[in-house]
């Protein structure tokens, strides 16, 4: 497999050394037949993986987090009101007035100017939403590929104990056959010998294939939160066709986590021209509408106008500048290795699926050539022109490519997944 199949690989990995530990139950349990079918096909295997995903559940909460921060900063751009009250007690003056005071009524405070870091900071923290909003969209194709993986293993195992149990059909007969020759004097032990090897050597297959199967079933399960004994896989995807994947080649520049890395970079932008914003001018102004005070008349209100302007801090707003410049910098590299990453995931993805549908239409040129070999042996078997050995072996190629038939055509659909995630296209 290619990089962008290592998701692929590694479950095949995982999977055949699950079959290892449970290889002993060649298929589903004896109870399974009483059990409700569940039929699924790989939309609704990932549509059940989105509503329980832990990693989407996370990154809908980042999302909804940062967008509770922006309105937090645009809320900002407003006037404070609030109520306010007061009571300021002193010593009495020498005249024997009245020294304490108490008022109540409503205060405002609103930042005039700036250096508009009010604003920035908000198109800061819209970018910074617009950025988890693509991680989120990625994660989801993410999810769709990693269902779509398990799927696939599992259909390819199933298919592959299909045709296992075709040949175990296949050599049965060829027993049969070789017994009746047998007591005709027609055909030797070892011929029954060898076509029994055969036939055992296939059943060590079918309970490994029985494994694999049961271990992706369970990765679905996991996915899913279906039980795996319920499960019946149904797959209504076509096999791809070449003219029609090529076209993503030229998509990357739309998938979620480039346009993530923009956003990014933006936002990083948009903080480091408010943390410029610190070594400018800050006027703010600030009022209070007193609707009782004692003692004075009702309606008494006061207005503060405040400016102030840095002049030593001994580089600590110029530091803080300096970082984030950096960190504009970083975002900035960032998006660079993302758009390089995703072109060369298309360029990768294409290749495995262009690898994986020619292998599988000469394996489909190989099998019309060697189903006819069989029936041109087992004909000339009868009539004593080949002998036992040439049968089996035409027996066992047949078999051994609608295996390789079954595991390509669900490789070169998992592959167009890859594919499909890779150039950055909503999943299905």
């Amino acid at each position: 497999m290619i990089r962008l199949g290592h998701r692929v690989a590694l479950g095949w990995v995982l999977a055949g050394l699950a079959a290892g530990a449970i290889a002993q139950t060649s298929g589903p349990s004896a109870t399974a037949s009483a059990l409700t079918m569940r039929r699924l096909t790989l939309a609704d295997a990932y549509a059940l993986a989105a509503e329980r995903s832990e990693t989407l559940g996370i990154a809908v909460a980042d999302w909804r987090a940062a967008e509770a921060r922006y309105r937090q900063e645009t809320a900002a751009q407003w006037p404070e009101l609030s109520a306010a009250g007061s009571g300021l007690w002193r010593e009495a003056g020498e005249d024997g007035g009245r020294a304490s005071t108490y008022r109540a009524g409503v205060s405002a405070a609103y930042p005039i100017f700036n250096g508009f870091r009010t604003a920035r900071l908000a198109a800061a923290r819209d970018a910074e939403g617009e950025a988890l909003s693509y991680d989120l969209a990625r994660q989801r194709q993410l999810l769709y590929q990693d269902v779509a993986d398990a799927f696939y293993q599992s259909l390819a195992s199933m298919r592959e104990l299909m045709a296992l149990d075709e040949q175990a059909v296949a050599l049965a007969q060829r027993v049969d056959e070789l017994k009746r020759r047998i007591q005709l004097g027609r055909s030797r032990t070892a011929e029954l010998l060898a076509a029994q090897t055969q036939s055992a050597d296939v059943r060590i297959f079918q309970a490994q294939a029985a494994g694999v199967r049961d271990a992706a079933l369970e990765l679905v399960s996991f996915l899913t939160g279906l039980p795996a004994e319920e499960l019946q896989l149904e797959d209504e995807t076509a096999l791809p066709e070449l003219a029609q994947i090529g076209r993503y080649l030229s998509q990357t520049n739309a998938r979620p986590d480039v346009l993530a890395e923009e956003a990014r970079v933006r936002e990083a932008a948009a903080e480091t021209r408010a943390e410029e914003a610190r070594r400018n001018v800050q006027v703010d102004v600030g009022g209070n509408l007193y609707a009782w005070s004692d003692p004075g008349d009702p309606g008494d209100w006061d207005v503060t106008l405040r400016a102030s302007v840095p002049i030593f801090d001994h580089g600590r707003r110029r530091a803080g500048t300096a970082e984030k410049r950096q960190e504009l910098r970083a975002a900035e590299l960032q998006l660079s290795a993302a758009q390089r990453s995703a072109d060369r995931d298309v360029r990768l993805a294409f290749r495995e699926v262009r690898s994986a549908l020619e292998q599988w239409a000469a394996v489909a040129e190989a099998l019309r050539v060697a189903t006819e070999n069989v029936d041109t042996q087992t004909r000339d078997y009868a009539m004593g022109r080949a002998n036992n050995l040439d049968v089996l072996a035409a027996v066992f190629q047949l078999h051994t490519l609608r295996r390789r038939a079954a595991a390509l055509e669900m490789q070169a659909k998992a592959a167009a997944v890859h594919l499909l995630v890779a150039a950055g296209e909503p999943p299905a």
